[in-house]
């Protein structure tokens, strides 16, 4: 889905054309143009129940982020992990700015929850690779924390917690959410 903005009709048409063709040129499926408001609304509205779809079968969501113009080359790596652990990874995101969220299923996770860690420490590990980072617009989160190894070293971790503790002497603002090594084994 391309939203697509300009200065007069005539270049917002012309802009579609160019899409619909290289859309095509790589198998794409029938360009669906929304010329008005309500057409447009019915189109966003696509895009906002595929997670609806999704939901009942989602195990966890991913927030990662590519510089744009890798983003081709994280879903196919996202494909080849996929294929690696017998199993479909849903991915849909937002092109312009390489934020995706690959949905790992929940028959991933029946097969037990190293499957799904390890598909995800994949994913995350082929993300930073390509010069992206494992969360995008959502933040970390409590859940993403014991996964922070992948992006961050020891000493940027030990950077970050002598920060906070400057601005947050008392540990006050997201208490317990940066984990301490010592603590629990995990960063």
């Amino acid at each position: 889905m391309i939203i697509v903005e300009g200065k007069s009709r005539e270049e917002v048409y012309l802009q579609c054309e160019k899409i619909s063709e290289l859309c095509k040129r790589y198998n794409g499926l029938e360009a669906v143009i929304g010329e008005t408001k309500k057409e447009q609304s019915r189109v966003l509205r696509i895009r906002s129940n595929i997670y609806l779809a999704l939901k009942h079968e989602t195990a966890d969501i991913l927030d990662i982020a590519v510089p744009a113009s890798n983003m081709g080359k994280l879903m196919d790596a996202i494909d080849e992990i996929a294929e690696r652990f017998s199993t479909t990874i849903p991915m849909y995101g937002h092109a312009g700015d390489g934020n995706l969220h690959p949905h790992l299923m929940k028959d991933l996770a029946s097969r037990g929850s190293d499957n799904l860690r390890q598909a995800k420490r994949e994913i995350y590990r082929e993300t930073v690779k390509l010069g992206g980072v494992m969360t995008a617009e959502h933040g970390l989160g409590r859940i993403r924390i014991p996964d922070l190894d992948i992006c961050l070293n020891k000493k940027e971790m030990e950077l970050m917690r002598a920060i906070k503790k400057i601005f947050d002497p008392n540990n006050i603002l997201n208490p317990g959410c940066a984990v301490k090594p010592e603590e629990n084994g995990k960063v």
